[in-house]
């Protein structure tokens, strides 16, 4: 499968604070438990816009989005598009136990006819995966 361009758009918004409680449990006579707790002020939401053919949509702004949370609309406080990002199909990476990426590509003069390289990826939208670095525009990549 042919390595093609596309737009990936993300945005972050400002999100309700959240307190996070640790768990507290009746300290015994060798330590103390102290309650922890933490506040999240930003939540980051991945977005890829396609048409109806699966081609990207660009140009968007986040004049163009609506974030609702229990029916309440909140705040994007940052928008990003990313032009002209390489993507490959989600199908074709292999994630080894430590959780890196790698893809398989063709190699006529490898044992089976392929070869496994080493990729850095990015965001995903379940079906294609934002290629970071390991490949250029145009390589062939094997699905598993």
């Amino acid at each position: 499968m042919r390595l093609c361009r596309c737009c990936f758009l993300f945005f972050t918004l400002a999100f309700g604070i959240t307190t996070i409680a640790a768990q507290t449990s009746v300290p015994d006579s060798a330590s103390t438990v102290f309650p922890f707790q933490s506040k999240v002020n930003v939540v980051l939401v991945d977005v890829v816009v396609t048409n109806g053919k699966d081609e990207p949509v660009t140009g968007l702004d986040k004049k163009d989005f609506q974030v609702l949370e229990d029916g309440k609309k909140q705040v994007i406080s940052v928008f990003e598009e990313h032009k002209g990002v390489l993507q490959i199909p989600e199908g074709s990476i292999i994630y080894d136990k430590d959780k890196k990426a790698s893809v398989e590509v063709p190699d006529p003069k490898a044992k089976e006819g392929k070869r496994k390289l080493a990729v850095n990826i990015g965001i995903s939208n379940g079906a294609k995966t934002e290629l970071l670095q390991g490949l250029k525009e145009g390589d062939q990549v094997v699905l598993q």
